[in-house]
């Protein structure tokens, strides 16, 4: 559900994030409950905007964006996160519509995920940065 102000599409996307970090940090308390630690995190984003706002001080952005990435940097290391084309990007699926065929990418994930890690593609980041 988007705000009832208009955002642009990456702060949208940061949006998402920022709902990503709160999920996982009641996962990660789920996990520990069931004394299960020490499982690799990697968090896939297709917004190379969100990824630029990720990595430096929040504090040089504009407060919407500088609220949520400190809450996102105080939960998930920026390291963690990692670059996807949309393409490739399952999340994506549903807002683009899905044939039943391509259902099972949604539910398991991309297939390079089932590969291991250096098999997997090299998604480029163009090194775009928008403040």
């Amino acid at each position: 559900m988007s705000p009832l102000k208009r955002k642009s599409p990456p702060s949208l996307e940061l949006m998402g994030c920022f709902s990503l970090a709160r999920d996982y940090k009641t996962c990660e308390e789920a996990l520990e409950f069931a004394g299960i630690s020490n499982c690799k995190r990697m968090f896939w984003i297709d917004s190379q905007i969100v990824l630029s706002w990720l990595k430096p001080c929040p504090r040089k952005f504009t407060p919407f964006v500088s609220v949520r990435v400190a809450e996102i940097q105080e939960t998930i290391d920026p390291r963690e996160f990692h670059f996807i084309k949309s393409s490739h990007n399952p999340a994506d699926a549903l807002t683009k519509g899905i044939t039943p065929e391509a259902l099972e990418d949604w539910l398991k994930g991309p297939k390079f995920l089932r590969k291991p890690e250096e098999e997997w593609p090299a998604f480029k980041e163009s090194g775009f940065t928008s403040v």
